[in-house]
């Protein structure tokens, strides 16, 4: 789908570039004696194009804060450079999806750092957000390797005096352990000062503005709000911190066997109220137990292997957290299997406790797209080859701008309607899924190929640069 859909628009583009007139400017060689001579009054095709183009690498780029690591890879460079690229091109491609990780990942460490036990009061934002990033690795006598843990179990884990609560690494330490570019950071800053500048001053001056730079905006506004929900993550740590236990065996005895070590996935499960289940059948508390056993042994799904499996034994616990670990797969599994809990719940205003799971995740993805259209709504009145082509962007604009809330405003209306009614509706539930998701990814394609095709029919004023072609910039 992708190599399909990046080979359309090559050729579309080298379709209009075989069409175009070619202007060649010709400025006169300055006369001798000039000691300074300024920018030339117009710009190229390819310098806009470079231009936006380089402001959506760089800030694609900079953003990425990836998990730690596979220890000792067969070739360090290579594995973390490729880490990298893909990364940036999910990034590329999915901006929501990096704003809807990064708030889910802000939401989880918060919930761990307002935790008012004492025994959490010496852990930090800062190691919440390392240990979801796989950070520490719980060391067992019996297991070869270590096993990567997240701030659900972390705490679970220090309440029980299983680790000790002071932390094993200073929050000096971890962000020791970052691999931040500060000079990679600053030429991503100048570079989207330097777009926005050169947007208001062409706005000032009534001089159109290419579309492909209104997308490198919504790119830049994107990584930027990323930034802010990851503040005080670690950036692409690549070294963990080891934690011991507290007393051997007890890792086996104490966790997985009592089945009481939770997931980060499963938070609305977990906190059923139990005052609810007091006039339950002995066959209802044995579904409820079962099904929790299940859920509770849900290891953290991955966004794009789809990798949702139970584990059996230690064995199969990860040595880390992949980057594309992400709820939304353990979601949909409580979702789908949330109605084995409704006829076992007394009170039906209690059963959205159930199977009723909106995550962080969800609520950044949406923040991500309404971003993205309202950046692509700057171009609103802009000129348009076609009337027909100003219709299908606006359209397009809509579509983005609201099809995610809407969707999920309908999800969550749709649900409690359930619980009124005792209905069921997994074909509804598919059905608004995939008429929101393939309307937005339509939308979404459009708005970037009608980017690339505007630098053809573009207006003779949108040549005409301004005072801030002098600014520095990496374009």
């Amino acid at each position: 789908m992708f190599y399909s859909t990046r080979n359309l628009l090559l050729v579309l583009c080298l379709f209009h570039v075989t069409l175009a007139t070619t202007f060649h400017p010709n400025c006169t060689i300055p006369p001798e004696g000039s000691n300074y001579v300024a920018e030339p009054n117009v710009r190229s095709t390819f310098n806009i194009l470079w231009n936006a183009l380089y402001t959506i690498f760089v800030c694609t780029w900079v953003i990425q804060h990836l998990n730690v690591p596979a220890q000792n890879p067969r070739i360090p460079f290579l594995s973390s450079f490729w880490s990298h690229l893909k990364w940036m091109l999910v990034t590329i491609i999915l901006p929501e999806y990096l704003v809807g990780k990064a708030f889910g990942d802000c939401i989880a460490t918060r919930r761990f750092k307002n935790d008012n036990d004492e025994k959490l009061k010496e852990w930090s934002v800062t190691h919440a957000f390392y240990a979801n990033s796989g950070g520490f690795l719980l060391e067992f006598p019996t297991r070869s390797k270590p096993t990567a843990i997240h701030t659900t179990q972390l705490s679970y884990l220090i309440k029980k005096k299983i680790i000790d609560s002071t932390p094993p690494i200073s929050k000096p330490g971890i962000k020791e352990k970052g691999q931040g570019d500060f000079f990679a950071k600053l030429t991503a800053m100048l570079q989207l000062l330097w777009l926005v500048v050169q947007l208001i001053t062409r706005k000032v001056r009534n001089l159109p503005t290419a579309k492909i730079e209104i997308s490198a905006l919504s790119f830049a506004l994107c990584s930027f709000v990323t930034y802010i929900f990851w503040f005080w993550k670690p950036q692409n740590p690549k070294i963990p911190t080891y934690i011991s236990l507290n007393h051997v065996g007890v890792w086996e005895n104490d966790i997985f066997k009592s089945e009481e070590l939770p997931t980060l996935n499963i938070q609305s499960y977990l906190d059923l109220p139990r005052e609810e289940f007091k006039d339950l059948t002995d066959a209802d508390e044995l579904k409820i137990r079962s099904l929790k056993m299940y859920l509770e042994r849900l290891v953290p799904g991955c966004f794009f292997t789809q990798a949702l499996f139970t584990w059996k034994d230690s064995r199969e616990l990860a040595e880390r957290f992949p980057n594309d670990r992400y709820n939304w797969h353990s979601w949909l599994w409580m979702h789908q299997h949330g109605d084995d809990l409704k006829p076992v719940i007394p009170n039906p205003h209690e059963r959205k406790e159930a199977y009723f799971n909106f995550k962080g995740e969800d609520i950044g993805f949406i923040i991500g797209s309404v971003i993205l259209g309202a950046c692509h709504a700057i171009a609103w009145n802009f000129d348009f080859p076609t009337p027909i082509e100003r219709t299908l962007w606006r359209v397009a604009i809509i579509v983005v701008i609201t099809v995610m809330p809407v969707y999920y405003l309908l999800w969550v209306g749709y649900y409690f309607l359930q619980i009124g009614l005792d209905i069921g509706g997994s074909a509804v539930d598919i059905t608004l899924a995939w008429l929101a998701f393939i309307s937005f990814g339509l939308a979404r394609l459009y708005l970037l190929g009608a980017a690339f095709r505007d630098l053809f029919h573009l207006p003779p004023e949108a040549f005409i640069t301004t005072w801030a072609a002098s600014f520095p910039n990496f374009g």
